[in-house]
């Protein structure tokens, strides 16, 4: 669980917690935001990886920009030096059928590689996906889905998928981004494949 909670159960917490089936665990206090009061806005696991991502500045003292990885004993950057993480906001996460994580939200960058709103780690380096997301400066991904052929699906705020004219949703086929049909008329919060369908909410 995470957001803007200081304690869940009782336990104090630094809005991160862990339910294990009886009670909530605290996920180590060492964590720092840039905003008060802060904020954790996605969370997702890999085996016994987890990445969060948020406001966050460092992570068990080590510094970080925007996204950690607790690996069930302690924190780590995704990437070395100061260019790790992305440089602005990550809103959203979710994890390819490869193990690649790929990262959506509000940056033009991430690990120092020009990367416009989403991007992905591969547990050594980040890429871009393509030309990226944009519109507006204030365009931004707020939701990742991945279906089974691992197609990636990105929505938000925003009014192009690379070089096309898409509103607030695209599809990423490895190669290039493209609109979905004619979109939504506004910001999506949520998404969820299944099969061949894609739910959305927002």
């Amino acid at each position: 669980a995470g957001g803007l909670f200081s304690s869940a159960g009782g336990l104090q917490t630094q809005n991160i917690a862990k339910w294990d089936g009886q009670r909530w665990r605290s996920l180590d206090q060492a964590l720092r935001f840039s905003n008060s009061p802060p904020l954790m806005s996605a969370i997702a696991t890999q085996g016994t990886n987890v990445y969060v991502a948020g406001e966050l500045v460092a992570a068990g003292g080590v510094p970080v920009n925007g996204i950690a990885l607790w690996n069930g004993s302690e924190w780590s950057s995704l990437g070395l030096g100061r260019s790790n993480g992305v440089a602005g906001q990550a809103l959203a996460l979710t994890i390819e059928p490869n193990g690649d994580l790929i990262v959506g939200g509000g940056f033009y960058s991430a690990g120092g590689v020009a990367a416009s709103r989403i991007a992905k780690w591969d547990g050594r380096e980040w890429t871009p996906l393509g030309r990226g997301i944009g519109g507006a400066s204030s365009s931004s991904v707020r939701s990742i889905a991945v279906n089974d052929r691992g197609d990636i699906f990105a929505g938000g705020s925003f009014s192009m998928a690379g070089d096309v004219p898409a509103d607030n949703i695209a599809r990423w086929d490895c190669r290039q981004l493209y609109p979905l049909g004619l979109g939504v008329n506004r910001l999506v919060l949520a998404m969820a494949a299944l099969g061949n369908d894609l739910f959305v909410g927002g």
